[in-house]
């Protein structure tokens, strides 16, 4: 959980005008760096404005602030109170000891050590009768990237045991009925609406898009971190599909480009829709008009080729209920891209601020796409990306 107060660098006492006055003190050095020519500068600023008005907002509402005052001192109690197994056992107390100890514990907090309060599956209600599904992802640890050299690449290596906190991720991936009710327009090259997922969206969309959800709704909201987004994609396997190893079987789950599809498409394409184009310009038919009837001819092939994006939910989902992790459309993580997982982190946090690195100014992006193949729709799989590119580009949100 944040700590608002150091984000505003105040203390916890501090008054209505102080803390508006420590916003302005610190958004005034930030702001500026938000239209910095310098990318990684930029994407800092965004996120830590990001913060600034969510610690403001909480704060200098009084029911806001009491309420996250109340969880941010449960979360400090509970840290403690989990220490305390392990306390009772140095000091070698007697389990009646130990239970009396707990037991002198506020209930609430005595009930959070025995069993933590389980996060609930919720809705976000969105502009226009628009609703996003949120799923609760239970903590845990897994292995995070491939332990198999012979069907992995070496940025998913080494394997390294990652420990994740609680979270809610998207049902779904964003679709654009969803980015059009926060922002106003549809950037989607396949411009469906609907139950379709958004694309388009480059990171900084990505991150714009969170921070007018957040603040639409009072949640923050953000897209998820590597870590985050491959916990949540294996739903507790460790196979190279969440569904098993089977590569067959990955058409029940996801919408990507099949050897059959580029085979036939092709041969189509190139072979009939191509000479019959070429027979049309012999035949002196205008350009403009031979140009629309091979637009209609390749957008149709695309349809029946499964050649675009396809509305979310039509496949099978991972045993936790999530949608298209896998295909449809790419989608965007926090961190920056890394060419393997030497010195990661281990604590589910972003990958960041890695001054120095060849590729520092490329991000990461996970679950392949309609138009890639399935080595590349491995739970896995990473794809390191231009942040300013936006082609087949969705994303799913966390909070």
């Amino acid at each position: 959980m944040k700590n608002y107060y150091e984000i505003l660098n105040i203390s916890e006492s501090a008054q209505k005008e102080e803390i508006e006055d420590a916003y302005r003190r610190e958004f005034g050095v930030w702001k500026n760096r938000v239209n910095s020519p310098d990318l990684r500068e930029r994407q800092k600023a965004i996120l830590k404005v990001q913060d600034l008005e969510e610690a403001k907002n909480t704060l200098s509402n009084t029911t806001k602030r009491a309420e996250y005052d109340k969880r941010f001192r449960s979360e400090e109690l509970l840290l403690v109170v989990d220490e305390l197994p392990s306390v009772a056992k140095e000091l070698s107390l007697a389990d009646d000891d130990f239970s009396l100890a707990t037991e002198e514990l506020p209930s609430e907090y005595s009930k959070s050590y025995t069993k933590k309060e389980k996060k609930q599956n919720f809705i976000q209600r969105l502009p226009d009768g628009i609703e996003l599904e949120m799923i609760a992802i239970p903590a845990g640890s897994f292995m995070m990237g491939s332990q198999n050299k012979g069907k992995s690449s070496s940025d998913e290596r080494p394997a390294h045991k990652v420990d994740i906190e609680a979270f809610h991720i998207g049902k779904y991936p964003i679709t654009q009925e969803q980015y059009k009710a926060v922002m106003g327009e549809n950037p989607s090259y396949f411009d469906r609406g609907g139950k379709y997922p958004v694309e388009g969206v480059n990171w900084d969309n990505a991150i714009t898009f969170c921070r007018r959800l957040s603040k639409l709704t009072g949640r923050t909201y953000k897209i998820p971190t590597e870590a985050q987004w491959e916990y949540a994609c294996r739903a507790g396997t460790q196979t190279s599909y969440y569904f098993g190893d089977d590569e067959k079987k990955l058409g029940q789950y996801a919408w990507y480009f099949s050897d059959t599809c580029i085979l036939v498409s092709n041969t189509i394409t190139e072979k009939i829709i191509g000479n019959f184009l070429l027979l049309l310009r012999q035949a002196t038919l205008a350009n403009s008009i031979v140009d629309f009837i091979g637009n209609i001819l390749y957008c149709g092939i695309s349809i029946v080729f499964n050649l675009s994006t396809h509305p979310v939910g039509k496949k099978k989902p991972n045993k936790w209920g999530l949608y298209d992790m896998l295909g449809n459309v790419l989608e965007w993580c926090e961190d920056d891209w890394h060419s393997n997982y030497q010195d990661a982190p281990t604590d589910g946090r972003a990958w960041v601020d890695n001054e120095g690195l060849s590729n520092s100014d490329y991000r990461t992006m996970r679950g392949g796409s309609w138009h890639h193949n399935a080595e590349n729709c491995r739970c896995t799989a990473r794809h390191c990306v231009n942040p300013i590119d936006k082609m087949n580009f969705g994303l799913r949100v966390v909070c």
